[in-house]
C-alpha cells in the first residue's frame, strides 16, 4: 500500500475516531432537551432552516413545549455552544466530500440565533419570557441586537435600564438605535437613564439622534432639547423616510416654530408627489400655526400630482377657516 494513502487512511479513521468520542460525549453530558413528537427542541430549531420541516411546523412545535424549550432557546440567543460542537463543526468543512456526505451538517450558530429571535418574537402576549435582559453584558453586537429584537413585543420594566444603557454604547448603529427605541416605549419609567439619552442627542451619527430626541421626549415630555434634535434631522436627513418621521414626532410635540413651518414649506418642492402631499397634510395638522405656507399651498393647488391637490386643499382648510368657509358648498 502506496505511504501516502495510507497516511490518508489513518487521518479519515482518527477523524471518525473524534467524532464519535464527540458524539459519545455530547449525548453523556447533555440535559435532556423538551421534545414535541419524538423529536428535541433543538431538532426543532434546526427545522427552520430545513425545507422538510420549515417555519410554521418549527413554530408550532415550540407552542406545544412553551417554556420547556427555553433552555435551548436562549442557548441558541446568545450563540453559545458547546466547544466539541464547536469543533466538529470547524472540522466538518476540512473532511473529505464522502465523508461529509456520511455526517450531518452542523448548522451555523447566526442561523440558529435568528430562529431563536423568532420563536421569541411570536410566543404568546402573556406567556413567561426568561430574563433575557442579562445577556446585554455580553459585548456583542450580534447577540446584543438579538436579544432586543427577541423581546420586541415586551416593554422592560425599569430594573432594565441599566443593561439598556450599556448596550446603548454598542460600536453598532443597530444596536445602539434598538436600544432608544426600546427606552422611549419605556415613557417616563426610564427616567434614569436621561443623562444618557441627552448624550446620544449628540451622537455623530444622525439616526441615532433622531431615536434619542424622540425617547427623551417621551421619557421627559420636555421638548426643549428634543425639538432642535428634531428639526435638525428634518433639515438634514437624506431620506425622505426619515424626515417625515421627524416631522410626524414634531407634530406630536406640538412644535410650530416658524422653522419648522419653513422647512416643511421648502419641502414642497420634493419631486416626489407622494412627499408633497405628506409634507400637505402635516402642514394641515399644524393649523393656523402654519399661516406662511398658504401661497406655497395655493400653488400646489395646481400641482400635477391629484392627491396632492386634494391635500393642499384640506391643509388650507385648516390653516385659513375662513378659506373653507367661502368654499363650503
Amino acid at each position: 500500500m502506496p505511504r501516502r494513502r495510507f497516511i490518508k487512511i489513518v487521518r479519515l479513521a482518527a477523524a471518525v475516531l473524534v467524532v464519535g468520542l464527540i458524539v459519545i460525549f455530547v449525548a453523556s453530558r447533555r440535559t435532556p432537551e423538551a421534545s414535541f413528537q419524538g423529536h428535541s427542541a433543538s431538532y426543532w430549531l434546526s427545522g427552520f432552516l430545513d425545507p422538510k420541516v420549515g417555519p410554521t411546523e418549527a413554530l408550532n412545535a415550540f407552542h406545544e413545549m412553551g417554556t420547556n424549550a427555553d433552555p435551548v432557546l436562549v442557548s441558541a440567543l446568545g450563540a453559545g455552544e458547546n466547544p466539541f460542537v464547536r469543533f466538529y463543526r470547524r472540522s466538518w468543512d476540512r473532511m473529505p466530500s464522502s465523508m461529509q456526505q456520511r455526517l450531518p451538517k452542523p448548522d451555523e450558530p447566526g442561523m440558529l440565533q435568528m430562529a431563536a429571535v423568532v420563536v421569541f418574537q411570536h410566543s404568546a402576549s402573556n406567556r413567561t419570557l426568561p430574563n433575557l435582559y442579562p445577556m446585554l453584558k455580553k459585548p456583542d453586537s450580534g447577540v446584543r441586537l438579538a436579544v432586543l429584537e427577541a423581546v420586541t413585543n415586551r416593554i422592560p420594566d425599569a430594573g432594565q435600564v441599566p443593561l439598556l444603557l450599556l448596550a446603548g454604547n454598542d460600536p453598532d448603529l443597530a444596536v445602539r438605535a434598538a436600544v432608544w427605541h426600546r427606552l422611549s416605549q419605556m415613557g417616563a419609567s426610564a427616567t434614569n437613564a436621561v443623562p444618557a439619552v441627552l448624550k446620544l442627542c449628540a451622537d455623530h451619527n444622525i439616526d441615532v439622534r433622531q431615536e434619542a430626541a424622540w425617547a427623551l421626549w417621551k421619557i421627559t415630555s420636555q421638548t426643549n432639547s428634543a425639538v432642535p434634535v428634531l428639526e435638525g434631522v428634518l433639515s438634514q436627513h437624506q431620506d425622505a423616510g426619515h424626515r417625515h418621521l421627524a416631522a410626524y414626532h414634531l407634530l406630536v410635540m406640538g412644535d410650530s416654530a416658524p422653522f419648522f413651518v419653513t422647512t416643511l414649506i421648502n419641502s414642497l418642492t420634493n419631486s416626489q408627489a407622494g412627499d408633497r402631499a405628506t409634507v400637505c397634510t402635516f402642514l394641515g395638522q399644524i393649523g393656523p400655526p402654519a399661516a406662511a405656507a398658504i401661497p406655497a399651498l395655493r400653488k400646489a393647488l395646481q400641482d400635477p400630482g391629484a392627491e396632492v391637490r386634494r391635500r393642499a386643499e384640506v391643509a388650507l382648510a385648516k390653516i385659513d377657516p375662513a378659506r373653507a368657509t367661502n368654499h363650503a358648498p
